[in-house]
């Protein structure tokens, strides 16, 4: 089949002449001009993703971070926008919309997903609910923090194959911004973007004002959005369409925070958020009649932190944190059945809830010896989680396929950074123990499903983590540094107790018996930084054992579509090279100040044992890498980029089913730029997808066939504008 890009619908030329513009506007008077920091990516600070703050240069692993300012020149308005140049992280989904995380191969709830420090809710997929794990809000964010392999000796279970960690706004950021010249005690900002893949307008208005020792802060963003537009615009019916399904969408998002500096050492600070999402699908691609699907999506937070920098003999700073959350999948699908025997119109209502309570007490104290240095840090946490899960079905009424379920997560750990002062040789041991209990919890709604297990019983079990980091450098210039790692994850509700079956068709057996996913890695790299270009390579070798999968068994004739029970199987092993650099062009020339260079690449390739034949790991995405030239005017009045994105497809060696679909590798081409009107105005435009390429993601293609109808329903957007204007008052 041949694709033919189509004619630049009438946006495009007044984007291309917006372009063109940013190119030629004019610059600020010469005695104006403030040449820019000679920053890159490894003089960025670590701020949560570390026990302790430190750059990346310092860094014994592979951290990416992500700055909002950088998200907001891109005008990011989804987890997949977040990523979008992060070689190693990956998105699924597709037009359909935003699904799992994938880092290194590793997808799921096997990724720790935080926000300020609280696990989001985790994935459930079972019948026709598939809960969601993206409820952020991106205008809301200060900083994304992304480790890139297991980090359970800090954060404990679910930090098995990486970590993503949000980190939200405080008063502080917009009252001790730049932009904020009179050091007025109130500040706010209003932000406005358009999306064109989705036709979506979001609107974000912040306020934080200072009184004495009390600060607050309250963010609030609502979006309006449609589907993802796709390159195939098609009309059609049936699961043969190729365009994505009608849909409209309503986010909003609320975050205040408070602090109260209590005295000199001691603040108390609140924070309280609220998230909720609801698309209205109408699923033309459904072989159904008058098919709807309706998801609503609730994610509540209270958080409470006090904070001690009075230095004692047992810490320097003391912080304890307080958390509730509560997080609410509602999904329906209606359709109407016009097949025998059963003629009519259905209801399928199914919910997922989640709700955390969570306290942390975190201590550092800095000790100093004659000859080495040491941050130490130490703490303990303790985790209780309620699962709840129902279905109502029109045709067979309410039932839990598995039961309310309540865990207990108790976690101790502590870590020391040791220096040498005549070396400079960091070397970082840290040590984590967890306990938990997942208990289930049979209740009358349970037992009226008429479950093969009345009750599946507790799974428990203890898990120790071990981290052994280096940072050495070896000239002014480079840097070498590794680091073994290990991680680990408690089963998941559904793999523990899912507990349902039909006579005649199938049947799931609980398995209360699992023990935990856990992983070893290694990493090795060197990093340079000197004269405007710096650079990072690292290699890893992470093996995984007791992974947690489905077997089927269809040697019993009562159930023919098959026995489904979750096992430990043998292990996987994933391994690759991950490669990133920056060059500041102007620091090799004058002649091209202003003008910079990215670049990164990610590789990797992973098995498993089944039977014992080796057999490739599909969630493994392919080679791919970012490329992008940047200007920025030295008095940062006006900038523009162009990034060209890349990614090879896969082979048929590469996949553990021949029948999987198999896309193409591409290359795209996205054009960016900013000006910043006055020192409160700015302005941020980009044409995304510039060729308008039919494309899909490994980590969305992967869960079709070659035979599936209407591929392109699930491709990535083709060309768009996006564009946002952001005023600080």
């Amino acid at each position: 089949m041949m694709i033919v890009a189509k004619p630049l619908p009438p946006y495009s030329l007044w984007v291309a002449t917006l372009t063109a513009g940013i190119f030629c506007l004019p610059s600020y008077a010469a005695e104006n001009e403030t040449p820019k920091a000679n920053a890159t990516f490894l003089d960025q600070l670590i701020i949560n993703a570390s026990p302790v703050s430190q750059t990346n240069q310092q860094s014994d692993s592979a951290i990416t971070s992500l700055s909002y300012d950088q998200l907001a020149t891109e005008n990011a308005t989804s987890v997949s926008d977040i990523f979008r140049y992060t070689p190693s992280v990956s998105v699924s989904g597709g037009a359909q919309g935003d699904g799992l995380i994938t880092i290194r191969g590793i997808s799921g709830n096997r990724v720790l997903i935080a926000v300020d420090g609280v696990k989001q809710a985790k994935n459930l997929s079972w019948s026709s609910l598939n809960s969601s794990r993206n409820l952020i809000d991106i205008n809301a964010l200060k900083q994304v923090e992304v480790i890139s392999g297991p980090a359970s000796a800090s954060f404990g279970s679910d930090a098995l194959g990486g970590l993503v960690y949000y980190t939200t706004k405080d008063p502080s950021d917009f009252l001790d911004n730049p932009s904020n010249t009179a050091n007025q005690s109130t500040a706010g900002q209003y932000r406005v973007i358009y999306n064109g893949a989705n036709k979506g307008l979001s609107n974000s208005i912040s306020l934080a004002g200072r009184n004495d020792s009390l600060e607050g802060m309250l963010i609030y963003t609502y979006e309006d959005a449609s589907e993802k537009q796709t390159p195939v615009d098609d009309s059609a019916q049936g699961s043969a369409r190729r365009s994505t399904d009608p849909k409209d969408t309503q986010n909003e998002s609320v975050l205040a925070k408070l602090k109260y500096q209590l005295d000199e050492h001691q603040a108390v600070k609140i924070s309280a958020e609220h998230l909720s999402s609801d698309d209205d699908t109408q699923v033309l691609s459904s072989n159904s009649q008058d098919e709807q699907f309706l998801d609503i999506e609730r994610r509540q937070r209270l958080s409470a932190e006090y904070t001690n920098d009075k230095a004692t003999r047992f810490y320097d700073e003391l912080t304890v944190t307080v958390d509730w959350q509560k997080t609410t999948n509602d999904q329906t699908q209606k359709f109407y059945n016009a097949g025998a025997p059963y003629f009519g119109d259905y209801v399928y209502d199914a919910d997922y809830d989640e709700t955390t309570q969570d306290l942390k007490l975190s201590l550092q104290k800095d000790l100093d010896f004659s000859t080495t240095a040491h941050q130490v840090s130490y703490g303990l946490s303790y985790e209780q989680t309620l699962f709840e899960q129902q279905r109502t079905s029109s045709l067979s009424g309410t039932n839990r396929s598995m039961p309310r379920a309540e865990s207990k997560l108790v976690g101790i750990w502590a870590q020391d950074l040791i220096e040498w002062y005549d070396s400079g040789l960091r070397v970082t041991p840290g040590i984590r123990y967890d306990a938990y209990t997942v208990d289930a919890q049979p209740d009358a709604a349970y037992l009226a499903s008429n479950p093969i297990e009345l009750d599946p019983g507790t799974n428990t079990d203890q898990k120790i983590s071990l981290k052994l980091g280096v940072n050495y450098p070896i000239t002014d210039a480079v840097t070498v540094f590794g680091q073994f790692a290990q991680g680990f994850k408690t089963p998941d509700m559904d793999q523990l107790f899912a507990n349902y079956g039909r006579t005649g068709a199938y049947q799931f057996i609980a398995n209360s018996n699992l023990k935990p996913e856990s992983s070893n890695s290694l990493e090795f790299g060197f990093r340079y930084n000197h004269a405007g270009i710096s650079g990072e390579v690292v290699a890893f070798y992470n093996d995984y054992k007791n992974f947690i999968d489905e077997t089927i068994d269809y040697s019993n004739p009562s159930y023919p579509y098959g026995i489904y029970q979750q096992t430990n199987l043998k292990g996987a092993v994933i391994k690759g090279v991950e490669f990133k650099t920056q060059w500041d062009l102007g620091m090799t020339q004058q002649a091209l100040r202003g003008l910079s260079l990215n670049a990164s690449l990610a590789y990797a390739t992973g098995t498993y044992d089944e039977s014992g034949e080796s057999q490739p790991i599909d969630s493994v995405s392919p080679l791919s890498g970012v490329l992008g030239l940047h200007y920025d005017h030295p008095n940062q009045q006006w900038g523009s980029s162009v990034i060209v994105t890349a990614a090879k497809g896969k082979s048929a060696n590469d996949v553990s089913d021949s029948a999987t679909f198999r896309p193409a590798g591409y290359g795209l081409i996205d054009l960016a730029g900013y000006y910043q009107w006055t020192p409160s105005l700015r302005m941020d435009a980009g044409v995304y997808n510039l060729s308008d390429k039919t494309y899909w993601q490994w980590d969305t293609a992967r869960d079709h066939t070659q035979s599936t109808s209407g591929l392109e329903r699930f491709a990535e957007s083709g060309r768009h504008l996006r564009l946002g204007l952001t005023y600080n008052f």
